[in-house]
């Protein structure tokens, strides 16, 4: 009885070895990472946000950033159910990317088989977790979990309205997290209108139903998200907060730059001078990813129903997000995240195909990138290892030290000013000296300024807002040139010329400390 019921909802004693090696892989590839503070840090500006949240204040009304609300309420979630503990926040955050894995493991393995499966889930995770940033918890990583659960309902479920409204949820979701992921929803929604004109015309009745039943469940949970702000009539801070920051942040550069910096991206990969581990990962997904679609070409009256969906909703996918990088005009290393399960998808049944050569190439190949590998893990467990023995905690990293730091020259709490290591406010229980600062970057971002306080708000009454809290220490960069406006440099520059010392360094963290 048991193992029928199994059998019908897939998960038989294979299914179950393959979620656990998937989870096992995870944990085993993030773990490392558990322990380090300051790996990318919007990461850090996220738990930040989660905490103002989890103390009682809506997004935008307290803190700010550039966030959609979802993601604010989800980093509360995980620090909620953290209890303050950064360790098991990172478990967490392998969890997510766990889930990640074995939603491309079903993929793949309704598509092809369970071996394409078992490839694409681990594959996404060692992408994942040796991409820049991928090892701490950022937007990309929470945001693929609802995406790519739309994918799969829109591509196994072509004639079920129900799941087009789930999907659409699901689609509503990761915009939430990532605003960016808009375009991916609007393209999808023209193109399930599109095969529904195709497939039914001239049924008009049921041409519109399943792109229908995708908005209303993008709008449900776009409304969702919002309600917070709608009860409570905080509607000023969510167009403030939200839209004219979003509105405004993709007018920074503009797409050819883009393209220039994705470019120099990969070529930094190929050239090895990101991550040899990653290298050896990305640099063969992206070939046998491109040659899947070459002989996809070939082949393609020989591919079958969820194969040819596959390849056009996936192509569909990448392409969407990569114009939605290009409109919001700014590239950094973790936006490639977005990309990988769908590259470790398309790689996968490739992968598994070159696998069962019998040749000494596939035996070279395999014993390069596994070598790599665990001569890369085995170097940053030593590094954990190294840290737990050498030192009273094995947290470590520039957040920890400031935190300690502290802990001994801060003993009253009085304001402190954090322009390096930021996370250590979430460790000392105290919050940014004022919501601008939330991100150490945002002060030089003058679009942000303007957003949030208006067109006639100048950087020097940003400073003067800061100094009006006299900070007791301001840790971390050097604050000599520190802007990047000129007379705001000077404004700093007579504060701390007039009330402020400059102590030895902490490492490379520069300390001023008030006087008198």
């Amino acid at each position: 009885m048991t193992n029928k019921l199994l059998e019908k909802t897939g998960l038989n004693r294979q299914g179950f070895s393959s979620f656990f090696l998937i989870l096992t892989v995870a944990i085993l590839t993030r773990l490392p990472y558990f322990f380090e503070t300051d790996i990318d840090w919007d990461e850090s500006t996220f738990i930040l946000l989660g905490q103002s949240v989890l103390d009682g204040h809506l997004p935008y009304t307290d803190l700010l950033d550039v966030k959609p609300p979802l993601h604010w309420y989800i980093f509360t979630s995980i620090i909620w159910l953290a209890q303050h503990s950064f360790v098991f926040l990172r478990f967490l955050g392998a969890m997510i990317v766990a889930l990640i894995g074995l939603i491309n493991y079903e993929i793949a393995s309704r598509i092809w088989n369970k071996k394409a499966g078992l490839i694409s889930g681990i594959l996404v995770i060692f992408l994942i977790d040796l991409n820049p940033g991928g090892q701490s918890i950022m937007s990309e990583h929470l945001a693929l979990v609802p995406m790519m659960l739309s994918f799969a309902l829109i591509l196994f479920c072509p004639k079920n309205n129900s799941a087009f409204i789930v999907s659409g949820l699901c689609m509503g979701l990761a915009i939430m997290i990532r605003l960016n992921l808009a375009y991916v929803g609007l393209f999808t929604g023209l193109y399930i209108l599109f095969v529904s004109i195709e497939n039914d015309f001239p049924k008009y009745k049921l041409i519109l139903l399943p792109g229908v039943f995708f908005a209303l469940g993008n709008l449900a949970s776009i409304l969702v998200t919002l309600l917070p702000h709608l009860i409570t009539d905080n509607l000023e801070a969510l167009n403030i907060g939200l839209i004219k920051a979003s509105l405004n942040y993709s007018q920074q550069s503009d797409f050819l730059n883009v393209i220039v910096n994705q470019l120099g991206f990969v070529a930094d990969i190929l050239a090895m001078t990101i991550s040899i581990a990653f290298s050896v990962v990305f640099g063969p997904t992206l070939f046998f990813a491109i040659s899947q679609l070459i002989q996809v070409q070939k082949q393609e009256q020989k591919l079958n129903f969820f194969e040819k969906r596959f390849y056009t909703i996936g192509i569909l996918f990448g392409l969407s997000i990569e114009f939605s990088i290009l409109r919001t005009s700014v590239f950094y290393k973790h936006y490639v995240i977005q990309f990988l399960p769908m590259a470790a998808l398309l790689a996968a049944p490739a992968i598994a195909n070159f696998l069962d050569r019998k040749d000494n190439l596939k035996k070279q190949l395999v014993a390069i990138v596994l070598s790599v590998l665990l001569v890369h893990f085995s170097l940053q467990y030593y590094k954990t290892g190294s840290y737990c023995l050498n030192s009273p905690s094995c947290l470590h990293g520039t957040s920890i030290t400031v935190k300690h730091y502290l802990a001994e020259h801060n003993p009253l709490n009085g304001n402190i000013w954090l322009t390096r290591g930021h996370l250590a406010y979430w460790f000392a229980g105290v919050t940014p000296i004022t919501p601008l600062v939330t991100h150490p970057s945002n002060i030089n971002k003058r679009f942000l300024l303007e957003s949030w306080y208006g067109q006639e708000a100048t950087l020097s009454q940003e400073i003067d807002k800061i100094f009006a809290k006299k900070p007791v220490l301001i840790i971390g960069a050097s604050l000599q040139d520190y802007l990047h406006d000129s007379t705001a440099q000077a404004r700093l520059d007579d504060f701390i010329q007039s009330d402020y010392v400059e102590l030895p360094a902490l490492g490379k963290l520069h300390i001023y400390q008030r006087q008198g």
